[in-house]
């Protein structure tokens, strides 16, 4: 049964989408299943996997049907069985899915909203049903959140076993990740949640600066060892999305980034011990 993870924070800009693709190619590399699921509106994780289509202005105003099914037909249609959850999914590369996104999963939580006015529907937990229905076929589920907080927001926490938080070296990050902890706090409260708050890591991070290493002291003090390991500042990452070459993991192979990427992987404790020993193998760790 796959483990389901959010990547999220409030702020834009955190690195959520290049974390989640690293996570999945990572995992599926090292011959894990894994589904992606884009959750954003801006489709950047699908547009990193070649799988983002744009939506036409009548599509957008919902006087025809998409000729692609994509997360907002989940979300609209609050698909419940398998056979309906497999359309939204397409292949990336051997061991890796993704569920995409596009422009109409701007309308959805309107949509939504409506829906729970004219029906006894709990919109809450439209991801989570969803999600159930292929779980079995997967050994990870990574959910790219939108940096908002709103309905989809609750849906990718509600669905999910464990919440990681990414944060940039700037205080805007830290009052998205606050902002998190509270949305979590509260949904844990009014739902019978199981989500667990695996830490907070530090993306781009420049190491040697003060801002640095005062948030790291920071999240250190508040968090403890839920301060996971920071993702150093690479150029290739930039690069990357910039060229769209066919592979994350091919491009960074011989950066910083990369090794940074597992070793995160290692200290969320999520792995098994079979793929934890044969990334540490990789890398020649004992």
């Amino acid at each position: 049964m796959a483990k389901v993870i959010s990547i999220i924070n409030n702020k834009g800009g955190v690195g959520k989408t290049t974390s989640t693709a690293f996570f999945g190619e990572i995992l599926s590399l090292f011959g894990k299943r894994v589904l992606l699921v884009d959750t954003d509106e801006s489709g950047n994780l699908s547009l990193l996997f070649n799988q983002f289509s744009t939506d036409s202005k009548n599509v957008l105003a919902g006087i025809e049907d998409a000729d692609r099914k994509n997360i907002s037909d989940i979300y609209k249609y609050h698909y419940r069985t398998k056979e309906d959850v497999e359309q939204c999914i397409y292949n990336i590369r051997p061991n890796l899915d993704i569920i995409p996104a596009s422009g109409r999963l701007s309308s959805i939580p309107d949509t939504l909203l409506l829906q729970s006015r004219t029906a006894t529907t709990n919109i809450n937990i439209i991801l989570k049903k969803a999600l159930r229905t292929i779980e079995e076929d997967y050994d990870y589920i990574f959910i790219d959140s939108a940096p908002r907080n709103d309905i989809l927001v609750v849906n990718s926490l509600i669905a999910s076993d464990y919440i990681l938080v990414p944060v940039r070296s700037e205080g805007f990050s830290l009052k998205g990740f606050k902002e998190v902890i509270s949305k979590l706090s509260d949904l844990s409260e009014e739902y019978d949640m199981s989500a667990q708050f695996l830490g907070v890591f530090q993306v781009a991070a420049e190491t040697n600066t003060k801002i640095f290493k005062d948030l790291d002291a920071e999240y250190k003090k508040m968090l403890g060892n839920k301060n996971l390991p920071c993702i150093r500042k690479d150029i290739k990452v930039n690069e990357f999305i910039t060229v769209q070459h066919s592979s994350i993991i091919d491009y960074t192979s011989e950066s910083n980034v990369l090794y940074d990427y597992c070793m995160l992987l290692i200290a969320t404790g999520i792995l098994d011990a079979q793929t934890e020993k044969f990334i540490k193998s990789a890398y020649g760790i004992e």
